[in-house]
Order: structure tokens, then C-alpha cells, then sequence
């Protein structure tokens, strides 16, 4: 190649790449930013998860709690009414409010749109299953 052809196609290059070089650029930082955003998304899943099932052991556990001083009791003193079982879900429902930081409710909501819709049916869930 003479001198003059080298000279354009090094001018040439020149111009496609830094033509190009923002394009690709762009293309990339766009790629790197969906990743983090996904990698982000996934922590937060993650980390919401583990706030709800730590709601979702507290509740199993003061369902136990209510049904072991509570009902069991009445049942066998043949006491146990309806009015006795809405007894023991209001303090199952009272007992979780104290008992749930701010922090798992807001996770819980998050997740679910209701804490005491959430609540409710955690409740229900864990009488059913422990029966």
C-alpha cells in the first residue's frame, strides 16, 4: 500500500470508530444497567421473602401459643363456643400486632397490597392446619 491509501484508510477507521464507539458504548452501559436493575429486583425479592416468612413463623407460632392456652383449655372443659373461637382469633390478631415489627407488616403489604387481610388468612390457615 502507498502512502496516500494508508493514510485514508487510517482516516477512515478513524471516522467508524468514533462514529461507532459511542454507539457500542451506549449499548453496553444500557446492558450493564438492566443487569444491576435486575440484580437489584432480585435482592429486594429475596430480602422481602425472608421478612414475610419471618411474619408467616411468628403468626404459626402465636396461633399455637393461643390454641394451647386458650382453646385447648375450653375444649376441655366443653366450654368452647363460637363466641370462644372469635375470642381466640382476636387475641391471635392482637397478639401478631404486638408482636410483628413495622418493618415485616410494610414487607408483608408490600408483597400482599393488606397486612390484615394477610393476617387474617395466615390466622386462618394455621387453625386449619393445626387441627
Amino acid at each position: 500500500m502507498n502512502e496516500a491509501t494508508l493514510q485514508i484508510f487510517q482516516s477512515f477507521m478513524y471516522s467508524m470508530i468514533t462514529a461507532v464507539l459511542p454507539i457500542v458504548t451506549f449499548y453496553i452501559v444500557k446492558v450493564l444497567r438492566t443487569k444491576l436493575a435486575q440484580a437489584e429486583d432480585a435482592y429486594l425479592n429475596a430480602e422481602q421473602t425472608a421478612l414475610v416468612e419471618q411474619a408467616a413463623d411468628i403468626v404459626s407460632n402465636i396461633v399455637l401459643k393461643v390454641q394451647q392456652t386458650f382453646v385447648d383449655s375450653l375444649k376441655r372443659q366443653g366450654q368452647f363456643t363460637k363466641e370462644a373461637a372469635i375470642e381466640a382469633k382476636t387475641q391471635a390478631v392482637r397478639l401478631a400486632n404486638s408482636l410483628i415489627a413495622e418493618e415485616l407488616k410494610e414487607a408483608v403489604a408490600a408483597v400482599y397490597s393488606s397486612f390484615d387481610e394477610w393476617l387474617d388468612i395466615q390466622i386462618e390457615k394455621n387453625v386449619y392446619e393445626n387441627k
